[in-house]
């Protein structure tokens, strides 16, 4: 710990507020929200990316009454009021929507992060899916590890 205080970098605390997730896949044509029955490679590749990033998700529950709240064109456009309205169930601070498309030979994405009355948008380009998360979750974390991390002066690690 004297080597991270001593060399100035930031870090996070290891209590995290969890990040709600919209995703819409993408796959043949055909677009739908993440269902973890039909689409388990996909939400493994998540939460292995998530956990590798130390980025607590949470799923929607995708229930009678988110969707008539909201809807993958809801997603698709970015739509914040119905983004943040779908979520206040959740009383989470971060909400992440994204879209992943299946492409012939690789996965390409793009995200939307609502945090702090802003919104951070990326685009994650064609990799396998692994990769392509992992990039994604990259940017989840760079972007909140400037709210979030600890520096030195504001440390109390003696």
């Amino acid at each position: 710990m004297d080597v991270l205080n001593s060399s100035g970098l930031a870090v996070w605390d290891v209590n995290r507020a969890k990040i709600l997730l919209w995703l819409v896949i993408e796959q043949k044509g055909k677009q739908a929200f993440l269902d973890i029955d039909r689409n388990a490679k996909v939400e493994k590749a998540i939460q292995d990316a998530a956990m590798a990033k130390g980025i607590p998700l949470l799923l929607p529950l995708m229930d009678l009454e988110e969707k008539q709240a909201i809807s993958v064109i809801d997603i698709l456009a970015a739509k914040p009021d119905k983004i943040l309205e779908a979520s206040s169930r959740y009383d989470v601070a971060t909400i992440l929507s994204g879209k992943l498309v299946k492409k012939r030979t690789c996965w390409s994405s793009e995200w939307a992060l609502h945090f702090n009355n802003k919104i951070e948008r990326w685009t994650v380009s064609c990799t396998d899916l692994k990769t392509n998360l992992n990039n994604a979750l990259q940017g989840v974390y760079e972007y909140l590890s400037v709210f979030y991390a600890l520096r030195n002066e504001d440390s109390i690690i003696p």
